[in-house]
């Protein structure tokens, strides 16, 4: 085992494999997912085509990106929910952990300075990024060899999965053969696929993978409740019956993610059992206690409550009508919206 997999593997890290920097082969057809609105209202994903198009462009003083993951999540069983309030709406596993961003920064910060310090090479700079640069990141871990796309669109890493956070490191370091000749699975990636399975595509609840190798985010459930700052759609306020915060099930029912499991370096943040109707009306110092510094917080205070807030309204949940008092009584603009969409929804309902 090379210096780096040995202090990647102290620390749970998967390298994934070294590549150079280069044009990405994969750009074209995510342009064309960009041409298509298919990234709805994440219009961030429209900026810096350039660096997208080409990552060598990020850090042209580095050369070299190591791709690696880190197991967050493991295979859990999933029953039939019932209609009603008995049952609770279910959290994203990456959601209730630490904020990963930093996290894993660290980590990759502490690899690659004892790294450089051992290997003598004082002069070597390096750059982690974790969600923070425009780069295709499952692309580059495509480009390793490791894995593979699944159906899902998520990176698949035979024998682990897919419920890996992915993060490079840009680095001006040199490597030798035995840390960059075999990534991480690459032997047995060569004839991993999807094949004929379609289980991902069949459990989605919203039809957002109804095409092979394609998520349409406008039907996407983990994208109306993380990413979307309106009202949600009332077609499917239904599914935050089972998440209000993100979504499991594509990974969940995946064959290759039937032996994943989390690293026991990661510390659940976000207490258990919470009830939704004090989501539904928490205040500022409440959402910093129970979600600060979590990846939850990307959903911002008010799209919580606006998820909470239907999760109760489609349950039938006793607590919703001091949840509507609370909330007219408040007058915040989305929360508002989202009470009226109730007429809207129960038309739907008897519609369907």
């Amino acid at each position: 085992m090379s210096l780096f997999h040995q202090l990647c593997a102290e620390r749970d890290i998967i390298p994934l494999g070294l590549m150079k920097a280069q044009e990405d082969p994969h750009y074209g057809r995510f342009k064309k997912w960009i041409a298509e609105g298919q990234h709805g209202s994440m219009r961030y994903l429209e900026n810096y085509p350039a660096i997208r198009a080409n990552p060598a462009r990020l850090q042209p003083d580095m050369d070299q990106v190591w791709v690696c993951g880190f197991p967050y999540g493991e295979k859990q069983g999933r029953s039939k929910r019932k209609k009603s309030s008995a049952s609770p709406s279910l959290v994203a596993q990456y959601g209730v952990y630490q904020d990963y961003h930093r996290f894993l920064r660290r980590l990759g910060s502490e690899v690659m300075e004892l790294y450089i310090t051992q290997t003598h090479q004082n002069q070597a700079r390096y750059r982690v990024v974790v969600d923070s640069a425009p780069i295709m990141e499952k692309s580059l871990a495509l480009q390793t060899g490791a894995g593979f796309m699944g159906k899902n669109t998520l990176f698949i890493l035979p024998g682990r999965g897919s419920l890996l956070f992915l993060f490079e490191i840009f680095t001006s370091a040199s490597f030798d053969a035995s840390a960059s000749s075999s990534p991480a699975g690459a032997q047995s990636s060569q004839k991993a696929s999807c094949g004929s399975c379609r289980r991902c595509q069949v459990h989605c609840p919203t039809g957002a993978l109804d095409e092979d190798y394609v998520l349409d985010a406008r039907k996407c459930l983990a994208y109306y409740t993380i990413e979307h700052r309106w009202v949600i759609p009332v077609r499917y306020w239904s599914y935050l019956r089972e998440y209000y915060f993100g979504c499991d099930i594509c990974q969940l029912v995946c064959p290759y993610n039937r032996h994943a499991q989390a690293s026991r370096q990661l510390r659940r943040h976000v207490p258990q059992g919470l009830p939704l109707h004090e989501i539904a009306t928490m205040d500022q110092r409440l959402y910093e206690q129970w979600f600060g510094g979590t990846p939850m917080t990307r959903s911002k205070r008010f799209g919580l409550r606006r998820n909470a807030l239907i999760a109760l309204y489609v349950k039938g949940d006793a607590h919703f009508p001091a949840v509507e008092k609370h909330v007219q009584q408040e007058q915040h603009p989305l929360l508002l919206a989202t009470l009226d969409q109730r007429s809207e929804y129960d038309a739907y309902l008897k519609r369907v």
